[in-house]
């Protein structure tokens, strides 16, 4: 897990590493439990987020995510001159759920777990470091 140590402070090194060697970013955190591991100032408390760094650009595009909602077309960042394509988040992510098996290992017909209280609110921080 990259949202607690000791992952979380390996996962900044080498996000910097990337970085520094020109590489775009594209991170998804759907994990709702420690420390998000990119931060942004304009970022609402969400449970989950999505960022692009892309290199050499000093800004970084973030995408708050509610479940409630559909998630963004995200710009994928391929090498000068080409330009970016468009990620469909769910119709990338689906044929991986399938092969996965995830229908026979999760009982989508029970509950889903409860929401965070506020002390794991609290804990989360919503941006992290």
């Amino acid at each position: 897990m990259n949202k607690r140590e000791p992952g979380l402070t390996t996962y900044r090194q080498k996000r910097q590493r990337l970085y520094q060697a020109g590489i775009h970013l594209l991170e998804l955190d759907l994990l709702r439990r420690g420390t998000r591991p990119f931060a942004h100032p304009q970022l609402p408390d969400v449970a989950y987020a999505i960022a692009l760094t892309r290199t050499h650009a000093g800004v970084m595009d973030v995408w708050p995510l509610q479940l409630s909602e559909h998630s963004p077309i995200l710009p994928v960042p391929l090498k000068s001159p080409d330009l970016d394509v468009s990620l469909d988040l769910p119709s990338a992510i689906a044929p991986l759920y399938d092969e996965a098996g995830y229908d026979l290992s999760i009982n989508c017909t029970e509950a889903p777990p409860p929401a965070l209280s506020e002390s794991e609110q609290e804990s989360v921080g919503g941006l992290g470091a």
